[in-house]
């Protein structure tokens, strides 16, 4: 899974198979497609700025469920991220990088908060959101990581 997203919808059987220098299951190998693409696309792209929304602090996301207020549980505490500039570009790199067409960038950013954002913990329980606990320091990235 990419973000959701089986790795199949990224790359073909046959793509993936071409790749004989990588031991390992046909989803390691396409993993190895994915890495190596996303290296192309984004070499010489330089930095993106993460700009942490201070002001909206760290909270839980509620989703209203007939009437019922639930915690989504993979927003339960969360930091929201400025869509500047550089961070939609390099989203929308990504996914022509990944999906081999545009597409609009916005459908990965889900309900309840709808926005980017960094999430410090899944779970249900927003009790456990420490009142001390603020966002992180807004840094500019200059490293990847994909996990697979």
């Amino acid at each position: 899974m990419i973000g959701g997203v089986p790795i199949s919808d990224c790359v073909s059987v046959e793509e993936a198979s071409r790749r004989d220098d990588v031991c390992g299951d046909i989803d390691e190998k396409a993993a190895h497609v994915v890495v190596k693409r996303l290296q192309d696309a984004f070499r010489g792209y330089g930095g993106i700025n993460i700009e942490f929304l201070t002001d909206s602090g760290v909270f839980a996301a509620f989703n209203n469920v007939e009437g019922r207020e639930t915690i989504q549980w993979n927003q339960s505490c969360v930091c929201l991220v400025r869509k500047n500039e550089e961070f939609m570009d390099a989203m929308a790199v990504a996914d022509k990088t990944l999906f081999q067409k545009e597409m609009q960038v916005d459908r990965h950013f889900k309900p309840p908060v709808s926005a980017p954002h960094f999430s410090y913990v899944y779970g249900n329980i927003p009790q456990h959101i420490s009142k001390s606990l603020n966002c992180p320091p807004s840094f500019r990235s200059e490293n990847m990581v994909v996990v697979w």
